[in-house]
């Protein structure tokens, strides 16, 4: 029985070195994200294991609206919580024009994107675009709130035999 107990140490050791060491990973940022006091702008964040795709609608020098988009922005830093790529506009065929002409559509890189997460609901945005840089402190923009009041229960039960002390056998 003490090798068992021995083995099960050394398992639990194992499990929590693995927890502990992802958990600075264990956060998705895929939503919606934008600054309360800027309403008018917001960035719909895609994100899969360490990779995030971020499109991003802005207004141009002009006044004109403008679509730009982070592609492949790469987990990094200490705390898995930073994404950096480069930035491109896209332009193409009018919405309302049928059929769509693939030839019409541009990809131009215009600068690059650093998103720093402080946890699952705040982070900030720095980007350059055609030069410009601009900080944003951003927030998850929540459409409407999850209900979690109630009761949960949660429990664990073993039964069966297998120990050679007949007296250990039975639920724990």
């Amino acid at each position: 029985m003490t090798y068992l107990k021995s083995i099960l140490a050394m398992f639990a050791m194992v499990v929590s070195s693995l927890v502990f060491s992802t958990a600075a990973w264990a956060n998705n940022y895929q939503d919606l994200w934008w600054n309360a006091n800027e309403s008018g702008w917001g960035i719909n964040i895609s994100h899969q294991g360490d990779v995030m795709f971020a499109s991003w609608f802005i207004y141009g020098p002009n006044g004109q609206p403008t679509w730009i988009f982070l592609s492949r922005a790469e987990r990094s830093g200490a705390l898995g919580n930073t994404f950096t790529g480069d930035i491109f506009r896209t332009t193409g065929t009018p919405f309302a024009v049928v059929p769509f002409v693939q030839q019409n559509t541009t990809v131009t890189p215009v600068g690059t994107a650093t998103l720093i997460f402080s946890d699952a609901r705040t982070g900030s945005l720095t980007y350059t675009v055609d030069g410009a840089q601009v900080v944003k402190q951003i927030t998850r923009q929540t459409i409407s709130p999850f209900n979690l009041t109630g009761s949960y229960f949660g429990g664990l039960k073993r039964e069966g035999g297998g120990c050679v002390n007949a007296a250990l056998n039975g639920s724990v």
